[in-house]
């Protein structure tokens, strides 16, 4: 009965090793890190716009009689204006687009002025890479652009009337700027 019963305890003892080893399996397992990648983004943004200087001032309007339009202009100090004048600035407007698919629109226009007839009466005109420019339909520049040629122009006309409401009055000029990027491929229609 010794014989069974050390049969019947070993057979015991391994069916609860196989039983006890049955939820648990061997694996093997491996982790590297991989190499580094470094990721930086590109750029789009103005530098410092100099549109409040470097104007002049030349009494040139396109509707002044014929012959009496001034050959040359002055530097433009702050002297009052009159029917008649022009005043221009050429400017390069300083952009920074970098970035492989970097693309943007340039947009420029003047921020509205005092309402007074003086206000009213100036017409301002555009000129962006020497083509007439006209507010709301903006142009595209690409990475690798530093500057946008400028030019702005503000006439106060002449007129074929009298126009007293205009007289002894301020306004001013401000060039409101703006970059906004775009898809480097168009949208298919």
């Amino acid at each position: 009965m010794k014989k069974i019963t050390k049969a019947a305890v070993a057979g015991t003892a391994g069916v609860a090793l196989l039983l006890g080893g049955a939820g648990t399996l061997a694996y093997w397992n491996d982790t590297k890190t991989g190499a580094v990648t470094t990721i930086a983004s590109g750029d789009l943004h103005f530098g410092t716009i100099t549109d409040g200087t470097g104007w002049s001032l030349q009494q040139k309007a396109a509707d002044l009689p014929v012959g009496t339009a001034q050959l040359t202009g002055v530097t433009y100090t702050n002297q009052l204006v009159v029917p008649g004048d022009v005043l221009t600035n050429t400017i390069s407007v300083p952009v920074t687009i970098t970035g492989t698919n970097n693309k943007a629109t340039f947009a420029l226009t003047r921020v509205a002025p005092p309402t007074n007839a003086l206000s009213s009466a100036l017409t301002v005109g555009y000129t962006v890479n020497g083509v007439a420019y006209t507010p709301g339909n903006p142009i595209t520049v690409t990475t690798g652009t530093t500057s946008i040629p400028v030019v702005i122009t503000v006439t106060f006309p002449w007129g074929a009337s009298v126009d007293n409401t205009t007289k002894a009055l301020t306004t001013n000029f401000t060039g409101s700027y703006t970059l906004t990027q775009i898809p480097i491929t168009p949208a298919v229609p």
